[in-house]
């Protein structure tokens, strides 16, 4: 049976360290800012290169005229103008913030829009704004106008070597969305650093293409603090900004980029991702996923928007240790394991069942709900007849989810605070579906009870008196062992004897104190 303390995330809202889904995205209308300039990051850049390619591949740069000498920066202009004149556009890439246009020479125009600037095509007959610094004209008639208010933008026209041993392209490193940006090289990026983790992600050096915007949506959507420690963040955490990292990229790619006043495509078309944005420019405003008012500090001399419910800050209090594994891992002899050597242990399942008692919250909405076909000769709620309905039922399944939530959280709040005005330092949370149910947003670390997938099926038959098919769509109802195991700090291998895992267990509790 799925257990009872298993909830939807959103259920977690009352919880007092509660965190934020990466699945969370609502339109929330129009955030245009007149008074507001962002540098643009990854999409926008990506969606002018994509929006560019069309117009421009295949095209020769007919003339080229200077109007802002300083927004060239190497060479002078008048070596600028010759070599680029004529060459015909082979491509145009992209590399974190950088557009690169290159040429047939093999020669590479290296543009970085900074603050205002903008990369449009123009029609010949299109009137020309007054703060175009750079005119690429095009074989075809047409313009390629290079626009910055701010005059911060820069380009560059470099040979193949002189690209190669460019500071800031030499040291960028992997971008989100590519192969070599995965949940591994996130988890050795950070582990050496003591920064907070918004000054992390905003280093090109650690990941190219993030700026502001995105790095405060991708902290949300991940329930982390912009001002945790990097090296402070656990294993699922480091997974889960992995994740809201690639999500808010991607996202923000397929909605054009976000416009406040600035930023257009290639053709001169806004963005609209800033509908969707959960925190950024959204401080004063209520949090959409908690109610909870959207703050504004300063970390690192960036404005940053955070959510203090959503993305807690807990320092100073008990450690929080989410213990859980797969049904039938041998989680709840662990954690009897752990209670004899003088751990503190929250039992979710206990108290989902205590509450369940005949007269008691759980008993009286279940038998309210289900009726009284749901009751055992003793009065009692028969589990087995509810995970039949549950299990078959992914409406019945959110429901008791739902239901159950509000009144286990409620104990679990109080138990932790107990145990926090006593001065415990370490507390576990013995939670089944800690995964599955949102729980590992409010942890610390994770432990873990494995098995392989063998032993987990032979013990689940042996126990419930499952047929084989039975214990398999059970087992395959949950997140697989194999990618819990990659999200946990402690793994605690309980395949062979009850004296091996209990050697396990007191070396991680030792290890942890």
């Amino acid at each position: 049976m799925q257990s009872l303390c298993a909830m939807p995330w959103k259920m977690l809202c009352s919880f007092p360290y509660h965190f934020s889904s990466i699945s969370i995205r609502a339109k929330i209308g129009p955030q245009r800012s007149k008074g507001m300039r962002r540098m643009p990051e990854l999409p926008e850049v990506e969606t002018i290169r994509r929006s560019l390619v069309k117009h421009i591949t295949g095209r020769k740069i007919a003339d080229v005229n200077v109007l802002l000498y300083k927004t060239i920066k190497f060479p002078d202009v008048a070596e600028f103008c010759s070599r680029v004149r004529g060459q015909k556009i082979l491509r145009l890439d992209r590399r974190g913030k950088y557009l690169m246009l290159r040429l047939a020479s093999g020669n590479t125009l290296l543009l970085h829009l900074r603050m205002t600037g903008r990369l449009y095509r123009r029609e010949p007959c299109a009137p020309l704004s007054r703060h175009v610094r750079i005119l690429f004209e095009l074989d075809d008639g047409a313009y390629l106008l290079f626009e910055d208010v701010r005059t911060f933008g820069e380009i560059r026209l470099l040979r193949p070597q002189e690209q190669k041993d460019f500071p800031a392209l030499l040291r960028m490193g992997p971008e989100p969305l590519t192969r070599e940006f995965h949940a591994r090289y996130l988890r050795d990026a950070l582990k050496s650093s003591r920064q907070f983790i918004k000054s992390v992600l905003l280093d090109q050096e650690k990941v190219a293409g993030l700026g502001n915007i995105y790095v405060d949506e991708a902290l949300f959507l991940a329930g982390i603090h912009p001002l945790r420690r990097a090296n402070t963040l656990n294993l699922d955490e480091v997974f889960r900004l992995h994740q809201a990292i690639n999500k808010v990229i991607a996202e923000g790619i397929e909605d054009g980029g976000t416009t406040f006043r600035d930023y257009i495509d290639g053709e001169g078309k806004e963005g609209f991702h800033q509908q969707k944005l959960c925190v950024y420019h959204r401080e004063g405003e209520l949090c959409l996923v908690c109610g909870k008012e959207i703050e504004k500090i300063r970390v690192g001399g960036r404005g940053t928007r955070f959510c203090p419910h959503c993305q807690p800050l807990r320092e100073g209090k008990s450690k929080l240790i989410g213990l859980t594994g797969g049904i039938a891992s041998g989680k709840s002899t662990v954690s009897r394991q752990l209670m004899e050597l003088g751990a503190h242990v929250i039992d979710t399942d206990k108290i989902a069942h205590a509450l369940a008692k005949p007269h008691k919250p759980l008993w009286e909405i279940y038998r309210k709900h289900f009726g009284e076909g749901i009751l055992d000769e003793n009065h009692c709620l028969c589990r087995e007849k509810i995970a039949k309905r549950v299990f078959s039922d992914p409406e019945e399944r959110r429901w008791i989810d739902g239901t159950a939530h509000p009144l286990i959280a409620a104990s679990v709040r109080k138990k932790i605070a107990t145990l926090e005005r006593k001065g415990v330092k370490i507390i576990f949370l013995d939670v089944p579906l800690l995964f599955e149910a949102g729980w590992n947003r409010m942890v610390d670390l994770i432990w873990l009870v494995h098995v392989s997938k063998d032993t987990q099926l032979a013990r689940l038959m042996k126990r419930n008196g499952y047929t084989q098919e039975e214990a398999m769509a059970r087992i395959d109802a949950q997140l697989s062992l194999e990618e819990k195991k990659e999200r946990a700090d402690c793994i605690i291998e309980n395949d062979g004897t009850w004296k091996e895992t209990l050697a396990q267990v007191i070396e991680a509790w030792k290890s942890l104190q």
